[in-house]
Parts: structure tokens; sequence; C-alpha cells
């Protein structure tokens, strides 16, 4: 991502995840299979991406749904985004306590993003839902 880059600039209101929701430019709630899919695939893409060496707020954090689970309504995508958060930070903190990666290979850096912590992994794992 250029942060210099001026080209191609489309006058669009930024939301975040409550003003999403509340203006309807995201559901939480009545996902088609198809909808659901497209999320999931989407937010594991964002993961790889991720783990090849970006940064967490480029890739994972650009999917509203992980901003805040608690106000996604949809219990598989619910589940899946708790499961995502918890996959972030199990990761991150192994390697951070391995010491064994260079910065640029990769990106450790929450940009103080909640990554779950008050969710138990067992309830993660489906047996606290």
């Amino acid at each position: 991502m250029d942060a210099g880059m001026i080209g191609n600039q489309v006058n669009r209101k930024v939301l975040n995840f409550e003003q999403a929701i509340k203006e309807g430019a995201i559901k939480v709630k009545d996902l088609s299979l198809p909808e659901l899919i497209g999320i999931i695939d989407t937010c594991f893409c964002c993961l790889i991406t991720w783990l090849e060496g970006h940064s967490l707020a480029q890739t994972v954090f650009t999917c509203l749904y992980v901003h805040n689970p608690d106000l996604i309504e949809e219990p598989a995508l619910k589940a899946f985004a708790l499961g995502l958060l918890k996959v972030c930070d199990i990761a991150r903190e192994k390697v951070n306590k391995a010491a064994v990666f260079e910065e640029e290979d990769f990106q450790a850096m929450t940009y103080g993003f909640k990554m779950a912590n008050n969710v138990t992994d067992l309830r993660v794992t489906g047996a606290g839902l």
C-alpha cells in the first residue's frame, strides 16, 4: 500500500463496524450460504497474507467482522470471527515468545485491536458457545 498515492480516489464515506451495521452496509444476521462462504474465504485470504509477513492492519483487520464479533448475530460467522482472532493471537504469542523472526518477516503489532482475549479457548472450540 502506498500512503502517498492519490490516483483513482473515490469520494466515499469510510465506516467502522458499528456504523456499517447501522447503515445496512454489512449484514450480521440472515446471511445466505454464498454470502457466508464469501466472507469466510476473504478472511482466510487475509489470514494467509498476514502469515506471509504483512501487517494485521492491512490484512486481517480489514475484515470489519473481526472488529467486534459480539455484534454478529449469525452463529457460524460469530464463531468464525472469534476463532480467527484466537488463531491470530495464539500465532502472534508463540512467534513472539520464540523470538525467531525479523521485523520485516512477521508483523506482530495489534494496533490496539482486541484479540478476543475475553473469550476462552474452550468457548472458541465450541464447548462454551
